[in-house]
């Protein structure tokens, strides 16, 4: 079981790649992972949530810039085999339930919207001991990150608009760890992570407000990227 923090980015670009909103900010969290192991091969399930406000710059329909803040939650189920192919190394295989919660708040005469994502992913790479020392042993991890389409299901507060439901493009991504366990402490390990994708824009829908259509709406092309620090403990 461990605890972190992830700095996690989100931008939003039209079709020109100008962007069009900017999410940032520090995210807490705790994870679970359970392991088996049997000679070569190792399978594990894990879980982690991350939650927290982040800041939002964008801008309104009319172009007018606006700052709030969101409310954000992320999480993840997952689930990896893995093949130990040397005495340092392993190939990773694995398939992962990502999940995320947005609620961009109203501020003044401005209504806010609630906002879940969900996709799946598969994941394909592989972990080796990077380097050994006296103190310590470090593990490098990669996996490249290949994710289905995000489904969106929007909420417009104030009975703006009615629930608008979008879905994204198919996404690639990459994922990197690295680890070190010390030896003065054989239980914890300590890591820095590093988490990017890039998710191609949905196509238009129809908006409607009381079941009338009333203009059209996309979700835009947008990256996910975060930088985290995590601490573990091993039972």
């Amino acid at each position: 079981m461990g605890t972190g923090a992830r700095y996690v980015r989100m931008r939003e670009m039209d079709l020109n790649g100008r962007q069009l909103v900017r999410e940032h900010g520090w995210l807490p969290g705790v994870g679970l992972k359970a392991t088996r192991r049997d000679a070569a091969w190792a399978f594990g399930v894990s879980g982690d949530i991350y939650d927290a406000n982040l800041d939002y710059d964008g801008r309104l329909q009319n172009g007018v810039p606006f700052s709030t803040d969101t409310a954000t939650t992320q999480g993840r189920i997952t689930a990896e085999m893995s093949w130990q192919l040397t005495d340092t190394t392993a190939l990773i295989g694995g398939i992962e339930y990502d999940g995320w919660r947005r609620h961009v708040l109203g501020r003044g005469s401005i209504a806010g919207v609630k906002e879940r994502y969900s996709s799946w992913r598969l994941l394909a790479g592989a972990s080796s001991t990077a380097w050994r020392s006296s103190s310590a042993d470090f593990r490098l991890k990669g996996l490249m990150v290949l994710a289905g389409p995000e489904h969106l299901h929007a909420h417009f507060e104030n009975q703006l608009y009615d629930d608008a439901v979008l879905t994204t493009k198919s996404a690639a991504g990459l994922r990197l760890d690295l680890t070190a366990y010390p030896r003065a402490f054989p239980h914890f390990s300590f890591g820095i992570n590093v988490d990017w994708m890039r998710i191609r824009r949905s196509n238009d829908e129809i908006l409607r407000k009381d079941g009338l259509p009333a203009g059209t709406v996309t979700q835009p092309q947008h990256e996910r990227s975060a930088i985290g620090f995590h601490a573990d403990y091993r039972f």
